[in-house]
């Protein structure tokens, strides 16, 4: 499994708790040092690539399903990007990602035209919906952003909370990553159980695509 624009790592983390390898992504080579001391997980790695160069990183048919959530917002060349990830993505592999609507300044996501574009890059369309993010888990992540911001200044690269000070810490001290993992990431997953309802109609744009194969869902 890919996870395309990994970050802080957190999400590439937690998928190598289900998933039988991880590779997680990531342009920035700072941050992917900092995850490799940071996460000691057999079957997770980090590679620093761009996006539009993932053919160039990896073997064609490398990945069985793709995961990049918000990513693709601060992305340049959304067609090439997609092209990239149809190449190293299997036949029948599956491509999940999350981008907020709107005119980003170089693309304008709306699900119309994102909608058009993975068809002509080779995916099928298994399920397409504007959702709105889960209220108190995205509450919670402002007021992160926040005291980490004002605690310890805006991280080079990302202004995800986990990627400050303790996962740069941890680097130093193993104690505090265990705290991480016994107490602050089970609240998040706690709080984002709680969020599991049914999604609201809202500003972002869930995507679920197929390469290749015949449509299983409807376009909501």
């Amino acid at each position: 499994m890919l996870d395309a624009g990994c970050g802080d790592g957190y999400i590439s983390s937690q998928l190598a708790m289900v998933a039988k390898e991880v590779v997680g992504v990531d342009i920035d080579q700072g941050i992917i040092e900092r995850n490799r001391k940071t996460f000691d997980l057999p079957n997770l790695r980090f590679v620093a690539c761009d996006l539009n160069e993932l053919g160039n990183c990896f073997a064609i048919n490398t990945f069985s399903k793709i995961v990049c959530t918000d990513v693709l917002e601060h992305s340049y060349g959304f067609k090439r990007i997609l092209e990239n990830f149809s190449h190293v993505l299997r036949t029948d592999g599956f491509l999940y990602f999350t981008v907020p609507l709107g005119n980003h300044g170089h693309f304008v996501y709306d699900a119309g035209g994102v909608a058009d574009i993975l068809v002509e890059k080779g995916f099928l369309i298994v399920h397409l919906a504007k959702i709105a993010p889960p209220p108190i888990t995205s509450n919670l992540m402002h007021i992160f952003h926040w005291a980490s911001n004002r605690l310890y200044g805006r991280p080079t690269g990302s202004d995800v909370w986990s990627d400050t000070k303790a996962f740069e810490l941890a680097q130093k001290d193993p104690n505090v990553l265990r705290l991480y993992r016994l107490f602050v990431f089970p609240i998040l997953n706690g709080l984002t159980y709680l969020d599991r309802k049914p999604y609201k109609r809202g500003n972002t744009l869930l995507v679920l695509g197929r390469k290749g194969g015949r449509i299983e869902g409807a376009i909501l």
